[in-house]
């Protein structure tokens, strides 16, 4: 596909705002915030509503616009790794149907990911909808703002302000990250591949600890702009924190024929030389 729509959607307008689209080929639904797992604001329990009020009405846009198109047609709902919950299988393919409280303070956050596969399967079986659904492992680079509550950023804030990283907990859990564009690239592929059977896993397969990404990113960090190094210190943890992340990628590898390319450290170098220049141009 050649052309896109970007709109920042409240529940009311999405149906508006697509019909401003010319004869779309895809619609790819993606809404979410990390700031409600460490924000006091009373916005957490909002996030299973914003799951629900956003999933439905892209769907029924779908399903009101398919007679206008001659082209394939369908819903890509972009889905965080939240379904897998903290994982008792590692690492964590498609198959696994994950661990995750449902009583507890990451509850609306992390069902709020499930009931949206769960919708999108409702459709699917009940209405016929073309669906694809990507469960997208830690993602980072470069424009992600520093206090939209994702550890990379954060981190990459901190350190550029000559302050401590904080860590919750003892530094030990594990994530995958992958860059930014290695994630467009698996999007791309699933949303031109013709499989829709079920979820498919978009990540990078290197596990990291919290510790030792924080030593990457004040090392880079020192080096790049000649700073002293910054301490890492440490908080209590978060309850129902995930203590391992890993995607298995067989599935992307095999169906798209996609796996990510840039590493970590790259990664990480890419996305602080953006920070860096951001500052100098404020």
């Amino acid at each position: 596909m050649s052309n896109f729509l970007l709109c920042l959607l409240s529940a009311s307008s999405v149906h508006e705002a697509i019909q401003l689209a010319v004869s779309p080929g895809a619609y790819a639904r993606a809404s979410a915030s990390a700031r409600i797992l460490t924000s006091r604001e009373p916005s957490l329990v909002d996030e299973l509503a914003r799951e629900i009020r956003t999933v439905n009405p892209s769907i029924r846009v779908e399903m009101s616009s398919q007679d206008q198109v001659t082209s394939e047609y369908y819903t890509q709902a972009l889905q965080k790794i939240e379904v897998y919950g903290d994982p008792s299988v590692h690492p964590q393919a498609e198959h696994y149907w994950g661990n995750v409280n449902s009583f507890g303070p990451r509850a609306c956050y992390d069902e709020g990911k499930r009931v949206a596969e769960a919708l999108c399967y409702a459709y699917r079986e009940q209405h016929d909808v073309d669906i694809r659904i990507a469960r997208i492992f830690n993602t980072y680079g470069p424009r992600m703002g520093a206090s939209d509550g994702r550890v990379v950023s954060s981190f990459i804030a901190s350190a550029l302000a000559g302050e401590d990283l904080k860590i919750t907990g003892d530094g030990t859990a594990t994530r995958s990250f992958q860059f930014v564009t290695d994630c467009m690239q698996g999007l791309y592929s699933l949303m031109n591949s013709g499989y829709s059977k079920g979820p498919v896993n978009i990540g990078n397969d290197g596990e990291f600890t919290i510790e030792r990404l924080a030593e990457l990113v004040i090392d880079l960090v020192s080096r790049m702009t000649c700073q002293p190094r910054v301490s890492i210190s440490h908080l209590p943890p978060l309850v129902d924190d995930p203590t391992i992340r890993r995607p298995d990628i067989a599935l992307a590898r095999e169906v798209l024929n996609w796996q990510p390319v840039v590493q970590l450290e790259e990664g990480l170098r890419r996305t602080i030389e953006w920070h860096i220049n951001e500052s100098r141009s404020d």
